[in-house]
């Protein structure tokens, strides 16, 4: 069971030094991210709402989840090299997303 954010001790501006307080802070930050983004997905699909913004938003915090989700501690993304595909194509979603709305 996740324990509430309001209980979280360690986040990534609380102990800049100490990696490993750092690093589980962004971890937490990610699972934060993680839930905007399928939040912003529910309430476009689910509502129809079909908003530009919503949909924006879920791309941009799903990426923003995916990489504070791989990082490691020493700041190294830890993919394959096909799997930096997703930051381009997010970033050329939300722009065709801006330019079309």
């Amino acid at each position: 069971m996740i324990p509430a954010i309001a209980d979280w001790k360690s986040l990534p501006w609380n102990d800049m030094k100490d990696k490993k307080i750092y690093m589980t802070g962004v971890k937490k930050i990610s699972i934060i991210a993680g839930s905007f983004a399928q939040q912003a997905q529910m309430h476009g699909v689910v509502f129809n709402s079909g908003s530009l913004l919503a949909f924006a938003v879920a791309i941009t915090m799903g990426t923003i989840h995916f990489y504070s989700m791989e990082i490691d501690f020493k700041g190294i993304l830890q993919v394959r090299p096909f799997a930096y595909l997703p930051f381009p194509l997010a970033l050329a979603a939300v722009g065709s997303m801006m330019v079309r709305g």
